[in-house]
């Protein structure tokens, strides 16, 4: 399947907010190509709605151009959560994925930081335990932190663990590089754990980088940019 040839689980599909607090206000929608080694695979559209410490994200994933024409491939995801002390934590997240043979369905309810995962599929033995995943933070709110506008200030400066259901892994910015007009952050996507032997023997640490442009004293994405075993990845805002 398409989608697995990027770390991101969701792909990531992508928390614990640590500096790099963004901007809620009402609601937003996005739209971002998903490219590999310059072919459009798919589009991202994901929208987001917040209300006091409550907030709702929704992505959807679908397969277009070359690879839409075989394999007919939609992901939707929703998550819930609240904001607590400068961090962010999942409530509640749902996934369902359709690759035109089989539907998938995931429910993860988190109670007291710790998720709780239902999902239709028989459950690998190598996948980690949701028992032991406390604190972590599902795919959408890591997306939805990820491609958030930013302040003119930004330190870029944020680390997530993230749990997909499956697996376990990091996102840290560590290095800002910035100009009049534009901000980069630069990162690395790191597999914890519930990889398979396979996933693992294709390395376990991606370098990425977030690009922004200036606009109305706020930085905005303009994409997000990963180097993978399968080539240059990238989420380009339309």
């Amino acid at each position: 399947m398409y989608l697995r040839l990027v770390p991101f689980t969701f792909c990531v599909i992508l928390i614990s907010l640590v500096s790099l607090k963004p901007a809620f206000a009402g609601m937003g929608q996005q739209k971002f190509g998903i490219y590999i080694t310059g072919l459009k695979i798919g589009e991202l559209t994901y929208a987001m709605n917040s209300k006091g410490l409550n907030y709702a994200v929704r992505g959807i994933i679908e397969a277009t151009g070359l690879v839409g024409a075989i394999t007919k491939f939609h992901f939707d995801a929703t998550a819930f959560g609240k904001m607590y002390k400068g961090r962010h934590h999942t409530q509640k997240y749902t996934e369902t994925s359709n690759n035109g043979k089989r539907v998938n369905t995931k429910k993860i309810v988190y109670k007291n930081g710790v998720p709780n995962l239902t999902y239709s599929e028989p459950l690998e033995d190598y996948w980690v335990r949701p028992s032991q995943q406390k604190g972590t933070v599902d795919p959408m709110t890591a997306i939805m932190v990820l491609l958030a506008d930013q302040p003119k200030n930004s330190s870029c400066r944020l680390a997530m663990d993230i749990y997909d259901g499956a697996r376990r892994f990091s996102i840290k910015l560590t290095k800002k590089i910035v100009s009049d007009y534009e901000l980069i952050c630069e990162g690395t996507y790191t597999k914890i754990a519930g990889y398979s032997k396979k996933e693992w023997a294709k390395g376990n640490e991606f370098p990425f980088e977030i690009q922004y442009t200036l606009k109305d004293n706020s930085h905005k994405v303009q994409r997000l940019v990963m180097s993978t075993s399968h080539g240059r990845t990238s989420f380009i805002r339309r």
